[in-house]
Formats: C-alpha cells, sequence, structure tokens
C-alpha cells in the first residue's frame, strides 16, 4: 500500500490536471448502465446516451463494478474475485481544539483503529478558494461560519480523523 505524501484532493487533482493535459476527460455523477468492450476501447451506456471510449475508469463501489461487467468470457475471473470483497464502514470524528496540536498536513496512522488524521485548518488555510471564504469551494459549514467554537474567545483547530472498521 502505498502512502500518500499530499492531502488526497491534490493527488486526485493531479491525475485529474494528468488527463486534461493529455485531452482525457474526468466526468463526475455520471450514472453508467453498462459498459462492453470494443475493439477500439469500451463503450459506456449511460444515463440518457451512449458513448465510446479509447480507455474507462469506472470509480464505482466494487458491488456496482460486479453489476457492471459486461457478460463476456473475460469477465469471469475479475466478476468471482469480485465476490470476496467485504465492505467495512468508515467513521470520520472532527475534534476542535483551543491551541494548535501539530504541525502535520495530514498523517497516517499505521496500525491503529484512527487510520488518518487531517488538519483540516491548515488544509483550508492552504486550499482557500477564490472568494477568500476559506472553504476552498466547499458548502459553508454551519459551525465555523456561525463561529460556534467550543470555546468563543479561542481559535479553534479542526483536526479530523478517519477510522475504518
Amino acid at each position: 500500500m502505498g502512502i500518500p505524501k499530499v492531502p488526497l484532493t491534490e493527488l486526485y487533482n493531479a491525475a485529474r490536471d494528468h488527463l486534461f493535459i493529455h485531452n482525457g476527460t474526468v466526468r463526475l455523477r455520471e450514472s453508467v448502465q453498462s459498459f462492453v468492450p470494443t475493439p477500439r476501447g469500451v463503450r459506456l451506456k449511460l444515463r440518457d446516451a451512449e458513448e465510446e471510449f479509447d480507455y474507462g475508469v469506472l470509480a464505482v463501489p466494487f458491488d456496482s463494478l460486479a453489476k457492471l461487467l459486461p457478460d463476456v468470457p473475460e469477465a469471469t475471473n475479475l466478476r468471482e474475485k469480485l465476490t470476496h470483497f467485504d465492505t467495512s464502514p468508515i467513521t470520520g470524528v472532527h475534534l476542535w481544539f483551543d491551541r494548535q496540536i501539530t504541525g502535520l498536513d495530514h498523517a497516517v496512522l499505521l496500525d491503529r483503529t484512527i487510520q488518518w488524521m487531517f488538519h483540516k485548518s491548515k488544509l483550508l488555510e492552504r486550499g482557500k478558494s477564490a472568494d477568500g471564504n476559506g472553504r476552498a469551494g466547499r458548502p459553508p459549514d454551519s459551525r465555523r461560519d456561525a463561529g460556534a467554537t467550543p470555546d468563543a474567545g479561542a481559535t479553534a483547530d479542526e483536526v479530523a480523523m478517519d477510522a475504518g472498521g
């Protein structure tokens, strides 16, 4: 397993940018009904259309992929392997402190129930959007935007942790 040295948003954005530079497209929240290999690539049946691509990446949960796999002999091995996958819930815990507790932007915590730590205050500072609101294009966080902090007179430092089961 690789351990990213940058926040995942930066990693994903770099991958997206690489695809754009090489005339690729990235579509988010597209409803793919099925895909079929073709001699030139892959044909995707979308909700309202069918399109053909040189390559396709289906970033979907494994159980959704199993339903999308074409009924061809080449998919049999993958379909069988998908039956061995299992889900694991992820829990997000947000802690607010009245002082900074770490200089790290994020950390991977190995061999622990808590797997990731994100220093959201630092990440939000670094990724301020053009409107200067500090949310990097995210919807308003009612606690932060309303000024609700553990101590109204203190500067809140938010640390988020993700735990997998």
